[in-house]
């Protein structure tokens, strides 16, 4: 989507409606809000409230300004985290308007400036939405919404769910799905794409890095919050947030679960800029996920399906949806040009009942909610089109690795090795370095056997490697087996013209010691 540009002779009008949506106080009415649709609330109230914090390991602002003088104010990155979480009930305290979603107002005043730069993106997206006509965009600012603002929380432990907007896009455009959850039983918590030196974000990959860092923010100011269960967490993208949801995960595997709504990762003309950034890897995704998108066959990479063999995949593609369809936007201005659900057919509803029955699956771990997602299936035969692919058991990483050996677990160390060689041939998920310096360390403490097991495997890794023969040769010799140490002495001198790892003055080295020791075996 184009960064939208709001009108010159709608500001004024439009910043008056916004004083009045904060500061009004609507009655409080029983109805669920009109933008929920079919949707029915859960056994929770919703609460939303905000957290400002700087994060002093960036910074925002320059020392000094363009002309030299020094800047006032602070300087290290803005964040605002937003939250919706279930509450306790408020029945004498009136509900909020979307007003407030605009211009969500924080209780550090430092932040006002921000906010309100903000306040005019999104205002911009609304009234490109409604076609440049104020009157809609006024009617939004008013509509109740089904949280109330800074309201008592729930008692109890509930999971974490980490939502990634789209690039550009107000960190509310799915905040109907953002309250449907809360009321469920969950913390949901999202900031405002923002660039990593401007206001908006760009496509490139330093811009997907920051607002994946300021996610990474925003779960850390979840530690210590009332109620949040950090060790369940989920994490929801839309467009190329869903891009940034799967980096996190990447990354963070304390992430159990991943929804993305027309991921763009899922498309054809985005594979090269999504390949551009180092830290992004599909065998990286080793938790179950959940991806909904347009039933467009012909825009959609088919190799992504197989691109995340460590995931238990499900891919949902919904006919004649189209992006905006997949946030609240068409809901909050009907008239607008979004796409068109099907008649009786799957809707922005569906798309938030199937993700709570996922997210209750696989983060909640109610195995009952499996059977929600196949009666949702099933009553959308025709429209909603799912494919649920198993994951492989993903590699250990290399702590992992070392975890088990640390643990004594040598032998089942050597068998996972084993087993994943055959698998995937050329595959190393250890460093020589790593399994040499723990083998000497065995070596040193008298545990023979183990370290030349250990000298073993490297070697059968590493095998153009003079130096791992170098090092199993000496196990083999502290271990009495002078045979097997001469058969490493000469493969040491087989690989070691070609040897492109070990240092030339380690070669030297290890080449005299293969030669001694195998003269004086008369060999």
């Amino acid at each position: 989507m184009k960064n939208p540009s709001i009108p010159a002779r709608y500001v004024a009008v439009l910043l008056i409606i916004i004083f009045i949506s904060v500061f009004s106080t609507p009655a409080r009415s029983t109805d669920p809000p009109v933008q929920w649709g079919d949707l029915f609330s859960g056994p929770y109230p919703v609460g939303f409230t905000t957290i400002e914090k700087y994060d002093y390991s960036r910074v925002f602002q320059s020392k000094v300004d363009y002309d030299g003088d020094p800047r006032e104010g602070e300087r290290a990155r803005p964040v605002q985290v937003c939250i919706w979480y279930p509450a306790e009930p408020a029945v004498e305290s009136a509900p909020m308007v979307y007003g407030e979603y605009v211009f969500p107002a924080p209780d550090d005043s430092r932040f006002y400036g921000l906010l309100s730069q903000l306040q005019g993106r999104e205002l911009g997206y609304l009234m490109a939405a409604a076609g440049n006509r104020a009157a809609p965009v006024a009617d939004v600012m008013n509509m109740t919404v089904g949280a109330v603002k800074n309201a008592a929380p729930q008692e109890g432990a509930f999971p974490i769910v980490i939502y990634f907007a789209d690039l550009q896009s107000g960190f509310s455009e799915n905040s109907v799905l953002c309250e449907y959850l809360a009321s469920q039983g969950y913390i949901v918590a999202a900031t405002h794409s923002v660039g990593t030196l401007s206001l908006n974000a760009a496509l490139t990959a330093g811009d997907l890095e920051t607002q994946v860092r300021d996610r990474e923010f925003a779960l850390a100011q979840l530690h210590g919050y009332p109620n949040a269960d950090t060790d369940r967490l989920a994490v929801i993208g839309c467009g190329w947030g869903g891009v940034e949801a799967l980096m996190m995960q990447m990354r963070n595997s304390d992430v159990d679960a991943i929804v993305t709504l027309d991921g763009a990762y899922l498309y054809k003309d985005n594979a090269e800029l999504i390949k551009e950034n180092p830290s992004f890897d599909f065998t990286g995704v080793k938790v179950p996920s959940l991806q909904m998108y347009p039933g467009l066959p012909d825009a959609i990479d088919p190799s992504v399906c197989e691109a995340m063999p460590y995931s238990e995949r499900y891919f949902a593609a919904l006919k004649r949806f189209t992006h905006p369809d997949f946030t609240h936007y068409p809901a909050l201005l009907p008239d607008s040009a979004a796409g068109e659900s099907v008649d009786d057919g799957p809707s922005y509803a569906t798309v938030c009942e199937y993700v709570l029955g996922f997210l209750n699956a696989y983060v909640s771990g109610e195995q009952t909610a499996l059977a929600a997602l196949d009666a949702v299936v099933s009553e959308y035969a025709d429209n909603l089109l799912v494919q649920h692919m198993l994951g492989q058991k993903p590699p250990p990483t290399e702590l992992e690795f070392v975890d088990l050996i640390q643990q004594g677990k040598i032998d089942r160390a050597i068998e996972i090795y084993q087993q994943l060689k055959a698998a995937r041939p050329g595959d190393v998920f250890f460093q020589e370095a790593t399994i040499n310096v723990m083998a000497y360390r065995m070596l040193q403490s008298n545990q023979i056997e183990d370290a030349v097991k250990l000298f073993k495997l490297n070697a059968e890794a590493f095998e153009n490697s003079a130096n791992v023969w170098d090092s199993y040769a000496d196990g083999c010799i502290a271990n009495g087996d002078i045979e097997t140490a001469a058969m490493c002495y000469r493969k040491v001198l087989e690989v070691i013209p070609t040897d492109s790892v070990t240092p030339d003055a380690t070669k030297e080295i290890i080449v005299n010691n293969a030669r001694q020791f195998l003269e004086s075996q008369g060999q």
